[in-house]
């Protein structure tokens, strides 16, 4: 059951890519595939932020497929090309860019504001720990991201 205030849809699927220059996240995509929980679903909010737990800052996002940005505020509204009706699915693509790049990067986080998350496959290898290959790191979450949480994964960089 999702708590007060919750966007009002499921995600089936959320695929954040995090684009990193040097040890900075310089580019967030996020694709997203939701289910409206209610009819006359017409956008989602997003807020992106940089920076660290207790002095996050805001930084732009740009609506890049299937949807369109309607307010310059934060949280930025995400209008999607029709009403949903109860159920229906939708998919759709926002970008983040952080100019400002000067901070360290120790971790990435995504909170859930919306249902929740669908149960996705196993990760290869511990869940703890994550191999890096070709200079990539992927995780899926193997359980369901509850509603006002928070998940991401943090960075052991090597010291220099």
């Amino acid at each position: 059951m999702p708590s007060e205030g919750a966007q009002p849809v499921f995600v089936e699927r959320m695929l954040v890519t995090v684009v990193m220059h040097r040890r900075m996240a310089l580019r967030r995509i996020t694709e997203r595939d939701i289910v409206a929980r209610r009819d006359g679903v017409d956008g989602y909010d997003v807020q992106a932020l940089t920076g660290w737990a207790g002095n996050g800052a805001d930084i732009p996002v740009k609506a890049i497929w299937n949807c369109r940005l309607s307010a310059s505020s934060v949280p930025v509204r995400l209008r999607f090309r029709r009403k949903l009706k109860l159920d229906e699915p939708y998919h759709f693509v926002s970008e983040a860019i952080d100019g400002q790049l000067g901070e360290e990067r120790k971790w990435i986080s995504v909170t859930v504001d919306h249902h929740g998350v669908a149960q996705g496959g196993p990760p290869a290898g511990s869940p703890r720990l994550l191999d890096v290959g070709d200079g990539f790191v992927q995780h899926t979450f193997a359980g369901y991201c509850h509603p006002r949480e928070e998940y991401g994964i943090a960075f052991c960089w090597p010291r220099r």
